[in-house]
């Protein structure tokens, strides 16, 4: 699922350099079109950005309660992790019950969580 992610960041990156060319900008509907799909790609790139740093602070977490020695360090990375854990199931169920509550409407895949219990 992280390579569709990547494959929609690329197809962001590529509208993005595509919407700045000249030949675009003389095609007032090429325009509209890359204009609307960059759009749509936004929300989702957005998205995966907001939910990426969420599972690597997870990690990141889960890495300080195997090593460290310290428990009131230890108590706040576990307090944190619960509060990362709820964050990633929040953003994992959406506002409309969908993944993220966003498609994007024009076949990108539905963005799931392959850490997810």
């Amino acid at each position: 699922m992280l390579d569709k992610l990547e494959a929609i960041r690329k197809r962001f990156d590529d509208v993005e350099k595509e919407l700045s060319s000249p030949e675009a900008m003389s095609d007032m509907k090429r325009f509209a079109q890359l204009n609307k799909e960059y759009k749509d790609l936004t929300k989702i790139v957005e998205k995966h950005d907001i939910y990426a740093n969420v599972l690597s602070n997870i990690d990141a977490n889960k890495q300080i309660l195997s090593t460290e020695k310290d428990e009131e360090f230890r108590e706040m990375a576990k307090s944190e992790l619960d509060m990362l854990i709820a964050q990633r199931e929040e953003l994992y169920a959406g506002e409309s019950g969908s993944c993220w509550g966003e498609r994007a409407g024009r076949g990108y895949p539905r963005i799931a969580d392959p850490q997810r219990p």
